[in-house]
């Protein structure tokens, strides 16, 4: 397979400068859970300057990390900056992450004034392949949001609620849309607007190509 796990290769053809986000959807996504632009590209197309420079390559490996952002309410017009970070792994049953070890699951909590990301004293029973966040009583609501990120960038967010365990399902199915976005904003609605679905069933490495109708297409 390589280095990495998925390489995604774009292809400006619209004509013009394009700034391009890839991000991620669930296939049953709960209408609480945000997605986020996970990497954002900006692609020229002016073959005459340079003709490699109207094409850029995203390559990830699937590695997760439990993070949190002190976002306000969340919404679709929200940006997510994560505060922190520690090891997930989908693969790890009734263990809880440190700072330094990936599990399934991970405490958060208001501590001393400040939030944090806490280790799990008893870990829950969780379904293999799921994620668990336990929110504490501290938490506020409608001030910080936590959630997930792969490859070290943030891709889901859902809102931090006090004494609430947040269960992630990650069934990751990867999407790209042309907008004007930066790497950590919601993906609005209108921001899906003309979003298309990567399909790496035959292929973990391939090629979409943007035109100048604002279409994408990738190759077979």
């Amino acid at each position: 397979m390589g280095e990495f796990d998925y390489t995604l290769r774009v292809k400006n053809d619209s004509g013009e400068t394009r700034d391009f986000a890839v991000f991620q959807k669930a296939p049953k996504q709960d209408k609480s859970i945000q997605s986020l632009a996970w990497f954002v590209k900006t692609i020229h197309d002016n073959p005459a300057m340079d003709p490699a420079a109207d094409s850029a390559a995203f390559k990830w490996n699937e590695d997760y990390s439990f993070v949190w952002s002190e976002t306000g309410e969340l919404n679709d017009q929200v940006h997510f900056e994560a505060s922190d970070a520690w090891p997930a792994d989908t693969s790890a049953v009734k263990t809880s992450s440190t700072r330094k070890k990936a599990g399934d699951q991970v405490g958060f909590d208001k501590e001393g004034g400040a939030y944090t990301f806490q280790q799990v004293d008893r870990p829950n029973d969780v379904q293999k392949g799921q994620l668990l966040v336990k929110c504490g009583g501290n938490t506020e609501k409608k001030k910080t949001s936590i959630g997930l990120a792969m490859y070290g960038s943030p891709f889901f967010a859902v809102q931090a609620e006090p004494n609430f365990n947040w269960i992630f399902a990650p069934e990751p199915e990867y999407w790209i849309v042309a907008t004007k976005l930066v790497k950590g904003d919601a993906i609005s609605a209108v921001g899906m607007s003309n979003a298309y679905k990567i399909d790496f069933s035959l292929s973990n490495d391939v090629t979409v190509t943007y035109d100048g109708q604002n279409r994408f297409s990738q190759q077979r």
